[in-house]
């Protein structure tokens, strides 16, 4: 992948010395081809996205054999840009959580591997989704009745899930191709710009490993990152809980990913399709996290464990007497159901759990 044929294909040309203001897409951005503390406080100034495509020249630091860093040091706080993408054409070891798309040649970017033409549309289509616009229904006319049989150990894709509920079916997925227990990334619902977490119940029954911990974590802390009080976090969750760790390094990784989510005060909202177990669960927003909103679907099951799940208390009907859960949703209810919610939570910053240096 060449970055001036990258360039060329969002048809903005060779880009001279200093930092234009360019528009990609319909949208207005900052353009930048190194990484550096000026390009992401000129961003931040215009209240721009700022898209970084680079060759390797300029970068904020380098790794073994030369790799690029992805690290947008000092874009947090207040003056962040919002969002950051970012297509470097040389190899990379690192990133910073508030990068929102690393497009790469190689090394486990979002997506690599791109030819220009198709890093150019994904850049495009990102920065689209990354700000609210005007509502589009689903492309797929097929109920999720269809798509999502009754029984609870019948197999379906999450993705084709979430591509019936998400605005003209369109979505950019996260760390493509890690982890395929849960697929992460922005979406649209309703108009609104979101984070979208969906499990992938025919992957090891959408149990998450440490990598799968790691992407929905990496989800919460971009939402998080994003203006007027952050970016809405939307889950359809289906697994039968986390992997065992016992390693000390397991253990806090996933107790890290637990504290992100209970804490984040942006809004949440949790479909459970299917299973919602253990730590799973939690991690996903579907059970103890503090979700504004808990959607299951009549098939749900939830319980501490998978023989809780199985059991008479584990059903979406007594977990909704046990108030644990707002309400049933018939399943092609379900973008309705979300789309209200949003609106309803339009511009509000939920609950977040105090953390240790608030003395509780």
């Amino acid at each position: 992948m060449n970055a001036e044929q990258v360039l060329a294909a969002l048809e903005l040309g060779p880009i001279a010395a200093g930092l234009p203001f360019a528009t990609i897409g319909g949208r207005q951005v900052t353009v930048a081809t190194a990484w550096s503390a000026e390009a992401l406080a000129v961003a931040a100034r215009r209240r721009s996205a700022l898209v970084v495509v680079t060759g390797g020249a300029g970068v904020t630091g380098a790794g073994a054999a030369g790799a690029e860093v992805v690290t947008p040091a000092g874009s947090g706080g207040a003056g962040r840009p919002w969002p950051i993408v970012a297509v470097t054409t040389s190899p990379w070891i690192a990133r910073a959580a508030d990068l929102g798309l690393l497009v790469g040649a190689t090394g486990p970017a979002d997506h690599d591997g791109l030819d220009e033409a198709t890093a150019a549309a994904l850049v495009v289509t990102f920065l689209d989704l990354a700000f609210d616009g005007a509502p589009r229904p689903p492309t797929s006319t097929r109920s999720l009745l269809e798509l999502v049989p009754f029984g609870i150990d019948s197999s379906y894709a999450g993705a084709e899930v979430l591509e019936a509920i998400v605005d003209g079916g369109r979505w950019v997925e996260f760390d493509a191709g890690s982890a395929s227990e849960i697929r992460t990334g922005v979406a649209r619902i309703g108009g609104r710009s979101v984070g979208v977490a969906v499990s992938e119940a025919g992957v090891e029954r959408g149990v998450l490993s440490r990598a799968g911990v790691a992407r929905v974590e990496r989800l919460v802390r971009w939402c998080e990152a994003g203006p007027d009080g952050g970016r809405p976090l939307v889950s359809l969750v289906d697994t039968d809980g986390a992997e065992p760790w016992d390693d000390a390094a397991g253990a806090l990784a996933l107790r890290d990913a637990v504290t992100a989510l209970r804490r984040s005060a942006v809004v949440k909202v949790a479909v459970v399709m299917g299973r919602a177990v253990g730590l799973g669960a939690t991690v996903l927003g579907a059970v103890g996290a503090r979700a504004d909103l808990v959607l299951p679907w009549p098939r749900a099951r939830f319980g501490l464990t998978s023989a809780d799940a199985a059991g008479a208390s584990g059903s979406a009907w007594a977990a909704a007497r046990e108030a644990d859960v707002v309400d049933l949703v018939n399943p092609d209810d379900t973008r309705g159901r979300i789309a209200e919610a949003l609106e309803l939570f339009r511009g509000a910053r939920c609950y977040a759990e105090p953390g240790e240096e608030d003395g509780s």
